[in-house]
């Protein structure tokens, strides 16, 4: 066995050893695993590991847990002044405008933007900004309108990117300490089931 293959196996038995115990650090996982491939040339994995430590380029396709993830838009007093007013105004431009509206967006971000908004939630500003009247203290105040995106969204990124991760250090640890004895037993194993039937 050689030399970068004995560290990639002791990389991914430690990560594996993180992963039962329940004290994954995701950011640090995905370094690791960025290690084993670089150190074992893996380019293509080392790509993916990359892209979500750093961001997904422009013009490089996003994985299916990254793409159109929904969220509302809504309208916010500007400045964020107080979230029972904020509830106010949301609900006087849906009693007299337009029903609910959704959106949707493509997350490109790097990981440390991903556990951030995990954290809090997302909002960004569309533009649009309006002046309404109110029966809350009988006046109008100044709305925005945002589109939000809650917190469990981009946890749902999380948990799909650690189930990934898994898999591939799963996969690769079986491959890299015992593959060739599996590559060995499974015709022997295919034989004697094809002889039994």
């Amino acid at each position: 066995m050689s030399k970068p293959q004995d560290e990639a196996i002791d990389i991914l038995k430690a990560v594996l050893d993180d992963f039962f115990s329940g004290s994954v650090d995701i950011k640090n996982v995905l370094r690791r695993c960025a290690h084993v491939c670089q150190i074992l040339g893996w380019s293509e994995r080392l790509t993916w590991f990359q892209n979500e430590l750093f961001g997904y380029p422009k013009d490089v396709e996003l994985p299916w847990y990254r793409k159109d993830i929904k969220g509302r838009t809504k309208w916010l007093v500007d400045g964020g002044i107080y979230t029972v007013l904020d509830n106010v105004i949301e609900d006087e431009h849906r009693a007299t405008e337009e029903p609910a509206q959704y959106t949707e967006m493509d997350v490109r971000a790097g990981i440390d933007w991903v556990l951030s908004v995990a954290q809090s939630g997302y909002v960004e500003s569309t533009g649009k900004k309006s002046s309404k009247y109110i029966s809350f203290r009988h006046k109008s105040v100044e709305t925005k309108e945002a589109n939000t995106y809650d917190k469990h969204v981009f946890q749902t990124i999380l948990t799909n990117i650690e189930n990934l991760v898994f898999k591939f250090v799963s996969e690769s640890y079986a491959i890299l300490c015992y593959g060739d004895a599996l590559h060995d037993i499974w015709p022997r194993y295919l034989v004697r089931i094809s002889h039994k039937s």
